[in-house]
């Protein structure tokens, strides 16, 4: 490790904080994790880093320059106004707060100096979201007229924030990819939530982005999956976000298209081309992307100014958010409810 190394404090020490996020920052390199924060005695007990039971203990006694906040949405503001307080750098896991105008609230405290803040929206650092969106742009598929994604996870332990809330747990990301990746905001929603037992809540979710339309199924207690397919006029880019190799497909319905397009999506692609298996590259998945995008970020310097301008926004939260919001509402009342 490098005497340069970015300290980084972890405020939250839940099962994503210690299995998902903690291992992400420890192999990063040029990166020192200094201590973490939890008032849960338990969790703290198996944490590898020196522990306090406060998030001022933390940001007193750490040294942290920048800091990862990982706790529920209801109390992640009062951590992240905490961190900005001391003027360190804030990365603050989705949803960043407990509705949408909660996150812009928070923007509006931790945004107002020239640290770095970055959202928690990982999807967008995959490796395959970026080589859809890379292809997309290369008028891979011609002109988007359809997406749909589907993103399912086991079901979330007895206790956890997360039960019972598949649309703001799942929706964010898929909510934030959308507009990621077409360049169009959600502007209406149609949504419907089952819960047929033992766990398992399913979400349909129909989303109005201008003239394009694109579906959503989201899932607790399901075999884990996520993946995210855009069809075009002439063709269809679709990835796999977990799986590996994970698949880049296009088709076209005639050869001379085919032909022509084929070209364009290797540019898009890079060798490995059409119609063919691109196996994930090493890294540790998105989490290490992006947590690795943001501490080059915090680091400065040419490179940490290219990174910087690639960071999810708390916006870009808010957004991802307002569009949840508008699904709960949506399958509270059976009807088409527009995003606020």
């Amino acid at each position: 490790m490098s005497d340069g190394a970015l300290r980084v404090g972890l405020v939250g020490l839940g099962v994503h904080a210690r299995s998902v996020l903690l291992p992400a920052l420890e192999a990063l390199p040029d990166v020192r994790v200094v201590g973490a924060a939890d008032p849960d005695e338990g969790a703290r007990r198996g944490c590898a880093v020196p522990s306090w039971s406060s998030t001022d203990d933390l940001l007193d006694s750490s040294g942290a320059e920048a800091v990862v906040v990982s706790v529920p949405p209801g109390v992640s503001g009062e951590a992240a106004r905490a961190v900005a307080a001391r003027g360190l750098h804030l990365y603050l896991e989705k949803p960043c707060g407990a509705s949408a105008a909660d996150v812009a609230a928070i923007a509006a405290d931790v945004e107002r100096t020239d640290r770095v803040v970055a959202a928690g929206l990982n999807y967008r650092s995959d490796a395959g979201v970026q080589h859809l969106r890379g292809a997309l742009r290369a008028g891979a598929v011609g002109e988007p007229v359809t997406a749909r994604a589907v993103f399912t996870v086991a079901a979330p332990a007895a206790g956890s924030w997360r039960a019972g809330t598949v649309l703001r747990d799942l929706g964010v990301h898929e909510a934030d990819l959308l507009r990621f990746v077409l360049d169009e905001p959600v502007r209406a929603v149609t949504a419907t939530v089952s819960t047929p037992g033992h766990g398992v809540q399913i979400a349909t979710v129909c989303a109005e982005l201008g003239s394009l339309q694109a579906s959503l199924v989201l899932g607790f207690g399901a075999a884990e999956h996520a993946a995210l397919e855009v069809i075009g006029t002439e063709g269809r880019v679709q990835v796999d976000q977990w799986d590996a190799p994970w698949l880049v497909h296009h088709r076209s319905q005639a050869a001379g298209p085919v032909r022509a397009l084929g070209g364009r999506l290797r540019a898009a692609l890079g060798p490995a081309g059409l119609l063919s298996a691109l196996r994930r590259p090493p890294g540790g998945g998105s989490h290490a992307s992006a947590l690795g995008l943001w501490a080059a970020a915090c680091r400065g310097g040419a490179v940490g100014a290219a990174a910087r301008v690639r960071l999810p926004t708390l916006d870009d939260a808010r957004r991802a958010l307002a569009v949840v919001e508008a699904a709960e509402r949506s399958a509270a009342t059976g009807s088409r409810v527009v995003v606020d």
